[in-house]
């Protein structure tokens, strides 16, 4: 298997529906496997090898699958782009947003993605004044 860029292996988070899909991937591929007499592989997504991919391949693939369903040009790596934006936009931490992609330092994940982390323009001093107002009900009640 491919090192990442960092030669440091990290968890990434998925959504239950993602899970869901991958679970059932994977019972469909073990009950074809048994089905065949047959070792599963242990690899969610092999190739026609059972090898791990090979990334310039699946690239390769996924170029074509946009262009037959008549996408815009956009590359693989986009994606990953479009999730981090996605999720800063939404107002996920940028150390979360970081670890998710695999960058050693949140500044790195700054450099790059800085444009989408929402300003909050007044939204954040409000939301400090409710807070505020908020401690002061509950010193109130403790005192």
């Amino acid at each position: 298997m491919k090192a990442t860029k960092t030669g440091v292996d990290r968890y990434v988070d998925l959504t239950p529906r993602l899970v869901k899909a991958l679970d059932s991937l994977q019972t469909a591929i073990e009950a074809e496997a048994l089905a065949a007499e047959r070792d599963a592989n242990a690899l969610v997504f092999p190739s026609d090898a059972g090898t791990v991919l090979d990334g310039h391949n699946v690239a390769k693939r996924f170029r074509a699958l946009v262009t037959r369903a008549g996408l815009p040009k956009f590359s693989i790596y986009d994606t990953r782009h479009t999730y981090a934006s996605h999720a800063l936009l939404m107002g996920a931490p940028v150390t979360y947003v970081s670890k998710q992609l695999g960058h050693s330092k949140p500044t790195t994940t700054l450099q790059h993605y800085a444009h989408w982390v929402p300003s909050g323009e007044h939204g954040l001093a409000n939301r400090l004044e409710a807070w505020r107002a908020q401690q002061s009900k509950v010193e109130l009640v403790s005192a």
